[in-house]
């Protein structure tokens, strides 16, 4: 899974113990703790994003990288959970880079090898360890410093969608062929002085009429779909959550991806096997930067049999099939990856709203809205009369979306009268058109409301109170589970599957009034 080295902390990472092995997991049912449990990688709770600061030293001295780490799981940061305890929990809303208070959420990273690396708390500047039966994140000495190992993890795991269609850089799609190969040219046009051949009392037509056929008949995925609405084209991927490999299994067939070490190593749809016991079976998934201006983010397949990239080739007769046969990933290994969708539902939603992340700015509007003084010996009372204007919008997102044509449907039936509520419950949202890979977003409720608001203030004699508009942004994000079926093209449903990537988000922006008592401006 690794490839290069690591000296800083990726965007988007994960963290391996080298004691036992295992993941640290943020875990939601313990109060966001953070253990060393995770046997998955593939998996919201053990994918974290670190997000550098330059922050500078005491005395004067220079800056030293640190970082903000958060959990992608709910957005939340790592801190202390409590001041007077050690315990490291993501529990913070937003970053706190004061170092001299206790939930301060910078962390420093101390390196020991190209992809090892201790954890330091910049408040304490203390270790970070693990600690008891349950392998919990905290505070410690250095000879309690939990020694990991650093997992690039855009790198590492790139998900593929359940339903999937490849690509190729012919621009057609591939799918499972039984490909005629024909023999070998006749021996009369290829043997040097086969005009002797009567001579010597044989048939000058020697390989062609009185030799047996020597064509043949192969198995291979070949590049020959032109539309992705050919379920010849369609494939289910099976992925592997500890390592992210995967097995790709032809819909149309039934079979699995498999490489033929016995034959040149071209890639067969024959394998019966639905475990991930026989690697000539397992692909890993790698990134491909875009090229051009392609609208795609492609992507190579490496075998896991062998080492090898697969890419699109001729040989023998056998032509724009898919083989294991290149060291690098070149123009021929490019694959395009799109959904064979006519139409996704998304249902049974599960808010975690005890997961949620709240962060509220405030932008100053208009610092002297209103003025009012007080020149007398005795306290005044004032009303004042303000237009706010709120407006409101909620929206969902899951964090891993290919190109998908045709309709999306979501039903939203979330209780009660919260926040998310009031935008989302009940709905059944309807989105059409294509989803660029990364993030699919969709379903935006807004609502604008304008109310006329009235309030009272008090002027101290001899004072003045100005009243200053200040806008106010709110934003909540709360994860969610969701389950979803996909129709294919032929109308045929595939088999429901059960996610834990969504998160929904809601931002409110009002206005409000407050009020500044200062000395009377004479």
């Amino acid at each position: 899974m690794s490839s290069g080295p690591i000296l800083a902390l990726p965007e988007f990472f994960a963290l391996k113990s080298k004691s036992n092995g295992k993941y640290l997991r943020y875990e939601p049912n313990a109060n966001g703790t953070l253990e060393f449990s995770g046997d998955k990688i593939v998996s919201p709770f053990v994918k974290f994003r670190a997000e550098a600061v330059a922050h500078r030293q005491a005395g004067g001295g220079g800056s030293t990288t640190m970082y903000n780490l958060s959990c992608c799981y709910n957005n939340k940061y790592w801190r202390k959970a409590s001041q007077p305890v050690s315990l490291i929990s993501g529990g913070a809303d937003a970053p706190e880079e004061d170092t001299s208070k206790w939930a301060c959420t910078l962390f420093k990273a101390e390196f020991e090898g190209k992809r090892v690396v201790r954890l330091l708390h910049a408040h304490s500047n203390s270790y970070l360890g693990q600690s008891g039966p349950d392998r919990v994140l905290v505070v410690g000495r250095r000879e309690q410093a939990e020694v990991c190992e650093v997992v690039d993890y855009s790198e590492a795991v790139v998900l593929l969608p359940k339903l999937v269609a490849f690509k190729g850089d012919n621009g057609k799609y591939v799918k499972h062929a039984s490909i005629h190969v024909p023999p070998p040219a006749p021996l009369s046009l290829v043997m040097p002085g086969s005009w002797l051949l009567p001579i010597l009392g044989a048939p000058a037509i020697i390989g062609s009429k009185f030799m047996p056929d020597m064509s043949y008949w192969v198995n291979a995925l070949q590049f020959s779909v032109d539309t992705i609405e050919d379920l010849s084209a369609a494939h289910h991927v099976f992925v592997n959550p500890s390592d992210a490999t995967i097995r790709i299994q032809s819909v149309a067939t039934g079979n699995f991806w498999r490489r033929d070490a016995d034959h040149e190593d071209w890639i067969r749809c024959d394998s019966t096997d639905a475990t991930f016991d026989n690697k000539d079976t397992v692909f890993q998934v790698v990134r491909v930067a875009e090229s051009g201006n392609s609208e795609n983010v492609q992507i190579a397949l490496r075998n896991c049999g062998n080492g090898l990239f697969c890419k699109r080739f001729w040989d023998s007769g056998i032509g724009s099939c898919l083989r294991a046969n290149v060291p690098h990933v070149d123009g021929y290994s490019h694959l395009v990856v799109e959904e064979p969708v006519k139409q996704r539902r998304i249902f049974d939603v599960d808010i975690r709203t005890d997961d949620v992340r709240t962060v509220t700015v405030s932008t100053m509007k208009d610092p002297g809205h209103k003025i009012f003084p007080n020149g007398t010996s005795t306290t005044r009372k004032l009303k004042h009369k303000f237009v706010s204007t709120e407006t409101a919008s909620a929206t969902w997102s899951r964090t891993m979306a290919w190109k998908i044509g045709g309709k999306l449907t979501v039903d939203f039936k979330i209780p009660g009268t919260g926040f998310l509520s009031k935008f989302l419950g009940g709905a059944k949202l309807e989105i059409s058109g294509e989803y660029s890979q990364g993030e699919m977003k969709g379903g935006t409720n807004t609502t604008t409301t304008t109310k006329e608001i009235e309030e009272d203030y008090t002027v101290p004699p001899m004072k003045q109170v100005r009243l200053s508009m200040e806008e106010r942004t709110t934003t909540r994000e709360v994860p969610f589970s969701y389950s979803y079926t996909d129709k294919l093209y032929n109308d045929e449903e595939a088999v429901t599957y059960r996610l834990e990537d969504g998160l929904l988000t809601s931002t409110t922006t009002t206005q409000v009034i407050v009020p500044i008592e200062e000395p009377l401006n004479l």
